[in-house]
Order: C-alpha cells, then sequence, then structure tokens
C-alpha cells in the first residue's frame, strides 16, 4: 500500500506540473489532463484513507511502570478504543465543459479540481494521546484527535506557475519581449498580470500586427483572463488588448478567428452582463466591440489578401454561430443580441445573416448535439426583435 501511495503522489505531482506549466503528460493536455488530475486526487484519498484506517487499529495503549516500592504486579493497561474513521467519498469527475485555452465555461472544473485538491492536501486527522494519566486515577486516558484546517486551494493556486520569490521586476512597456515575459512569470499575480495586459493593450494599439505575431501573447492573454476571471484590471486589460488587436482586419481574420477567442468572448460578455458596476459594463461593452470588429473583417469588403478565402466559409461569422451548446442559454442569448447589433450598427444586413444560419445546417445535422444547438438558436433568433429577419 505505501508503494502505491507513493506512486500516486509523485504521479500526481507531475501531472499538477504539466497543468501549470501548460504542458502534455502521457499525451494528455488540458481539459482531459486536467479529469486526469481529479482522478489522481480520487485514488489518493482513498489510499491515504485505508492507511490511517490500517495505522489505528495498531494504536496500542501506553504501559505505565509500577512503582519501586510496590511489589511487581502487572498493571493492566486501560483499553483504548480506536478512533472511527470516515472515509470522505469523492464524487467522479464530471465531463468538463470544455473551450480550451479561453476559459469559456471553465467554472465547473475549476471548482471541483480546486475541491479535490484541498481534500487531497488537507493532513489527515491523527490519533494523539492525551498527557499520561496518574496511575492511581480510575479514568482512562482521554483519545483527542488533532486536524489542522484545511485551506482552500483556489484555482489559481493550482493551475497558475509559481511566482518567483525575489520582489517583481519593472516592465520595459515599450518592449513586447518585456511584456510577454512578465506575463507569464507572474501569471499568478492579479496585480502584476493587470499591469503586463495594461502594456500590452498599449503596444497592440501602435503595432497590433507585431503583438498578434508573437507566440505566446495570445495564448498568455487568455490564460490571465481565465485565471483572474474576477479581478476588473486583468479583464479591462485583457479586452483592450484584444480589441485593438482586432482593428488589424489582417489579425482579426488569422488570428483572432478561432472558437478558443471568440468563446473566452462571449464568455465574459455573459459573466459580466450579471453585473451592475461600471467596470461590468465597460469590460462587457469591450469585449462585444472587439467581436464586432471580428465579424466586421469577415463580411465587409475589400477582404485582405493573406485571409482565408470567403467560399471556404470558415470564419468568424460561422464560429460565432456554432459556437455555443445547446445546454449553454446564456451563451446563446448573447449571440442572438450580437445579431441584433450587427443590424442596428450596419456591419450587416438581417437578409445575409438570415442566409448564413440557414446555411450551417447541412453541416450541424452530422451531429445530434450540433444539431440540436442549431435549432435552440434559430427558436431564439426567431423569436428576437429583428428587423426584417
Amino acid at each position: 500500500m505505501a508503494d502505491d501511495l507513493q506512486d500516486v503522489q509523485l504521479e500526481r505531482a507531475q501531472v499538477k506540473k504539466a497543468l501549470r506549466d501548460n504542458g502534455v503528460f502521457l499525451g494528455m493536455s488540458g481539459e482531459t489532463l486536467a479529469q486526469y488530475f481529479l482522478q489522481l486526487n480520487e485514488k489518493e484519498n482513498l489510499l491515504l484513507s485505508q492507511k490511517l484506517q490500517a495505522v489505528s487499529t495498531e494504536v496500542a495503549a501506553p504501559e505505565v511502570a509500577a512503582p519501586e516500592v510496590a511489589t511487581p504486579e502487572a498493571v493492566a493497561a486501560p483499553e483504548v478504543a480506536a478512533p472511527e474513521v470516515a472515509i470522505t467519498e469523492v464524487a467522479a469527475p464530471e465531463a468538463a465543459i470544455t473551450n480550451g485555452t479561453g476559459g469559456y465555461a471553465t467554472a465547473a472544473v475549476a471548482d471541483r479540481v480546486a475541491a479535490l485538491e484541498a481534500a487531497a492536501s488537507a493532513p489527515v486527522a491523527e490519533p494523539v494521546l492525551a498527557p499520561a494519566a496518574n496511575p492511581d486515577a480510575s479514568e482512562e486516558p482521554a483519545l483527542a484527535t488533532h486536524t489542522p484546517p484545511v485551506e482552500h486551494v483556489t484555482l489559481e493556486q493550482l493551475l497558475a506557475r509559481e511566482l518567483p520569490s525575489e520582489a517583481p521586476e519593472r516592465i520595459d512597456r515599450d518592449s513586447l519581449l518585456s511584456v510577454s515575459a512578465h506575463m507569464c512569470r507572474y501569471e499568478a499575480s492579479c496585480s502584476e498580470s493587470g499591469k503586463a495586459l495594461r502594456a500590452l493593450a498599449s503596444l497592440a494599439y501602435a503595432t497590433p500586427s507585431k503583438v498578434a505575431d508573437h507566440s505566446d501573447v495570445l495564448p498568455q492573454t487568455l490564460r490571465l483572463l481565465s485565471l483572474h476571471p474576477s479581478d476588473d484590471n486583468v479583464q479591462i486589460y485583457g479586452m483592450r488588448s484584444l480589441c485593438n488587436m482586432a482593428s488589424n482586419r489582417s489579425v482579426a481574420l488569422n488570428k483572432l478567428s478561432s472558437a478558443d477567442i471568440l468563446g473566452a468572448l462571449v464568455g465574459t460578455m455573459v459573466s459580466r452582463s450579471q453585473g451592475s458596476t461600471s467596470q461590468d459594463k465597460e469590460i462587457s461593452a469591450k469585449a462585444c466591440e472587439t467581436v464586432a470588429r471580428i465579424v466586421v473583417a469577415d463580411v465587409s469588403p475589400p477582404r485582405p489578401a493573406d485571409a482565408p478565402p470567403a467560399w471556404l466559409d470558415i470564419g468568424p461569422l460561422r464560429v460565432l454561430l456554432t459556437l455555443v451548446s445547446a445546454e449553454d442559454e446564456s451563451g446563446r442569448e448573447v449571440v442572438v443580441q450580437l445579431l441584433q447589433q450587427f443590424i442596428s450598427n450596419e456591419v450587416s444586413t438581417s437578409d445575409y445573416l438570415a442566409k448564413r444560419l440557414v446555411a450551417y445546417a447541412a453541416k450541424e445535422k452530422e451531429s445530434d448535439s450540433a444539431a440540436t444547438a442549431w435549432l435552440l438558436l434559430v427558436k431564439q433568433v426567431a423569436k428576437a426583435d429583428f428587423a426584417e429577419i
């Protein structure tokens, strides 16, 4: 049992490191690796409970030495009942609601990973004998249990890279390399992540193509947005960075049209639309503006020469209209609101959007889940207040 526990703990540490580094372990990454991490936590909990049960049955009562002046007699040691050990039941991990690195709909996975990590890292209650009793006393020695408090482990603490021990370095705001390195090195810190994204937003305003071409910028921006969903500075400057990059049509079509990017933007609109603060409104509005810029690049001529041909129909509008799952009612409402804004702001016409939506039916009917999601979106569109759609 000891070898099994040691092997599980070693493998769990390796998986945790891979998650923190956004890496691969035994061919698994992302949500699949997170699910495997949950299973290892469950196995470790069970092994720890079994080990505690075995140890508790071997707890012997303390021997009491007889006084030297007395006739040597065997002093009966009081019987100490073994403490009952409760085995915590850990639910099997649920299927992840996925969006890659974008962080859209990762709350369920985040909460489960955090809860299991807290349970697994909590010291197991060990039997502790009370101070030795007077040999002449008739009372049996009390058996106490000591259980240190369990600290809640957040998603940030679990998956973010550990912060350096030294004080944070200054950011060279004019250097993309310095800003990108700061985003990666101090990702666990809300304040440092906010500073780095603020500098990135300025660089993206001046040179959107250069910023988007950096291999670390977009994945790390999505990662920071996912790690710090409730931090206003991270969310505001993250949205501004993406919006400034989307001002370049080539960047919008070639770098920002993925399901990860659009999923993060829609997810931000879903979460922040429920808030009432000025920060919530600004973040939601900036996410909406970013989506609009990306879609404008897709539907408005002239099309950039380096963009995928329009006839392939793999652009951001198709991604947006096929993004949300059948279960995601809030996401579907946001997509419908975006379509309404596209029409009112003359980004596109109702006739064009309707034709594109109907055209996607042939592809979406290939799977039951996609067909259901498409039908629900069409139903929502039909019920909404559109101009001649």
